[in-house]
């Protein structure tokens, strides 16, 4: 994994821990929280989750409620850092060099991650070695190919985020066959018109006070995407895949 500058946050954001529990009031993941939850709803009580690049650790902590035994690794120390503090069991690890022992966990967690990887197939690769058999993995990706995405909002999207590459279903599912994983599940998110316009303004730093309007902003983007959303494309795509128990 590209090696990144260390940062250390200021001590203010401990204090906002509460929040990041609930992934900032951040209209986007909340979605994604939704989606990924379901995808591990059936596999995770009782059972060892590893949560890939876990950040501030807020999915470790929502799936340890759940009654699983989370372990969060992160490149980042000062985000390490923040995700104990948060309650998370996590500690320092490259993605692309898993600190685990093979065929030791029951599901993966990587949650819009594998875009920012130097290497996405070693890091998929990796995951697959520490998941038991017939594992699963649950996975978020950048994917922006909603057909009313422009360039200059992708290209925006790509510097500000750090992303290295965005994925199609079909690329994303070539690689991880590739890599020894089945998709069993796929959806597509911020696929209509209503949820393009607030990602596109929160992407772009129009003036919009997200936070104080999450309510709304989250209610009418979903609503979008039920009714109007187009199921082949979107901006965020999310997968559940199971390990190929026929290779090694």
């Amino acid at each position: 994994m590209k090696t990144q500058t260390e940062v250390r946050y200021p001590k203010q954001i401990y204090k906002l821990a509460p929040v990041w529990k609930t992934h900032g009031l951040n209209f986007t993941k909340v979605a994604e929280a939704k989606i990924l939850s379901s995808f591990l709803a059936d596999s995770v009580k009782g059972k060892k989750v590893l949560d890939v690049a876990c950040g501030f650790g807020c999915y470790s902590v929502k799936i340890s409620r759940a009654g699983a035994q989370v372990y969060g690794i992160d490149i980042s120390k000062a985000s390490v850092e923040v995700a104990k503090y948060c309650g998370a069991s996590a500690l320092i690890g490259d993605a692309e060099s898993v600190p685990f022992q093979s065929n030791i966990f029951d599901a993966v967690l990587c949650a819009c991650a594998l875009e920012h990887f130097e290497n996405d197939e070693a890091g998929l690769a990796e995951m697959r070695r520490v998941l038991k058999k017939g594992g699963t993995l649950a996975l978020s990706v950048d994917s922006f190919s909603y057909q009313g995405v422009t360039q200059h909002i992708k290209e925006i999207h790509r510097r500000k985020f750090n992303v290295v590459r965005y994925y199609s279903l079909a690329s994303l599912e070539e690689k991880l066959h590739r890599a020894g994983f089945e998709i069993e599940k796929q959806k597509y998110f911020f696929n209509s018109p209503i949820s393009s316009f607030f990602l596109c303004r929160y992407i772009t730093g129009k003036v919009l006070p997200f936070q104080l309007l999450f309510p709304l902003v989250y209610v009418l983007s979903a609503l979008s995407d039920r009714w109007l959303g187009r199921k082949k494309e979107g901006y965020f795509l999310a997968v559940k895949a199971k390990k190929i128990s026929n290779r090694l």
